[in-house]
């Protein structure tokens, strides 16, 4: 049966896929990571081979301040948990890494190192943060002999930096990147819906200005859904 308002049906799909695309990290954020804040200071630290940080890990340890130090060329190193930030307010961060590395606050890039080999490669960025706890990551990339990372920070009321040690907590969830991957492919999914939503009412309303054929706007919305269904498969 054709529902009678098919307009309707579109525009509640729509946003039923901007409130999926708004709740999926506030969900995952609240009522998986943060319960899962670890007690012992630090951050969870993973050792890849290769270029990249990512898939299974060679070792993995416990570091007590945001730093790492790898032995090993070629090699690649993620650190991951939780920050309390204590006040609010304009922070700066500065990283520093041999060779390269990137800073990620809430799932977010703030701050990404040039690649390649540096002996001391450094950059820094000012944020806006809320006080309280922030999903931090950092990524260490090693090309040459012995590497290392280190994150330092400005408070709004300091005048100088100082070593990121304080505030840091690791995230005792085995499956942390699983729930990280599942709410990136939540986001996209959610976008895509919104945007096939959007797309399709907007061709349904076209279609009724261009004909009076009855049946025309929905063939028309029915064809913008299928060419948006083949090009994100494409994609």
């Amino acid at each position: 049966m054709r529902p009678k308002r098919p307009w309707l049906a579109i525009v509640c799909l729509g946003l039923l896929a901007l409130a999926g695309l708004g709740s999926a990290w506030p969900a995952v954020w609240r009522l998986v990571i943060l319960p899962r804040a670890g007690q012992s200071p630090g951050l969870a630290a993973e050792v890849f081979a290769g270029s990249q940080p990512g898939g299974k890990a060679l070792a993995a340890s416990r570091t007590t301040a945001a730093a790492f130090f790898l032995e090993r060329p070629q090699t690649a190193a993620r650190l991951r948990g939780l920050w309390r930030a204590p006040t609010a307010g304009s922070w700066r961060l500065r990283l520093e890494a041999d060779d390269s590395g990137r800073l990620l606050l809430d799932r977010r890039e703030v701050l990404a190192l040039p690649d390649g080999a540096h002996a001391h490669n450094q950059g820094q960025v000012e944020l806006e943060l809320e006080a309280g706890p922030h999903l931090i990551q950092i990524d260490l990339v090693n090309y040459q002999g012995a590497g290392w990372v280190r994150l330092l920070v400005q408070a709004p009321d300091q005048d100088r930096f100082q070593p990121l040690v304080d505030g840091l907590a690791p995230v005792d969830l085995g499956n942390l990147s699983d729930w990280l991957a599942l709410v990136d492919g939540l986001e996209r999914a959610g976008a895509w819906l919104a945007l096939w939503s959007l797309l399709a009412l907007a061709a349904w309303l076209l279609s009724g200005r261009l004909t009076a054929d009855p049946a025309a706007p929905v063939r028309v919305a029915r064809a913008a859904w299928a060419l948006l269904a083949g090009w994100s498969l494409a994609l």
